[in-house]
């Protein structure tokens, strides 16, 4: 009963994976989802674009929905990536180290690609966060000053030569 073969056809690609595959896939799937996702509101976030008004904070709102989402997507993406390496190191280290001629264990160019993927995401995030955070403490105390001609002439920077 050799070269017997059958032309079944398969319902989920996902369906002859064991489970842990099946898992990593899922973080990575989640991570391109929840990035795709966080665009459009920092798009309509940026102070370069008209889309939603300035004067109510609802931009500043949005990047900091922007930084939130890039910092899950990350998170995500770390998740699995830390899982899918572990799981191929443990997987091959025994063949490794019994020297089985031919038998290398290396992670490829599309792991470490999306490694900088990640950390590009997590760094979009905090970034986001921080500057956000750093431009609504300048905004405040911008806004909380005196016009210029109630100023005292010292805070104006006019100076006065005696």
């Amino acid at each position: 009963m050799a070269n017997v073969w059958t032309c079944d056809v398969l319902l989920s690609y996902l369906g002859n994976l064991p489970a842990d595959m099946v898992g990593v896939r899922v973080l990575i799937v989640v991570t391109c989802g929840v990035s795709i996702l966080a665009v459009p509101p920092m798009v309509c976030g940026m102070k370069s674009t008209k889309l939603v008004s300035d004067e109510s904070g609802q931009k500043q709102s949005l990047i900091c929905t922007s930084g939130v989402l890039y910092l899950f997507a990350g998170v995500s993406g770390t998740g699995g990536l830390l899982w899918y390496g572990a799981e191929t190191f443990i997987k091959y280290q025994e063949e490794v180290l019994l020297g089985i001629p031919g038998v290398t264990h290396e992670l490829g160019y599309s792991y470490w690609f999306a490694v900088g993927g990640v950390a590009c995401m997590l760094w979009s995030g905090l970034a986001l966060l921080i500057l956000n955070r750093l431009a609504c403490k300048n905004g405040r105390t911008q806004s909380n000053r005196a016009p210029a001609d109630q100023q005292p002439r010292w805070a104006t920077g006019d100076k006065t030569y005696v």
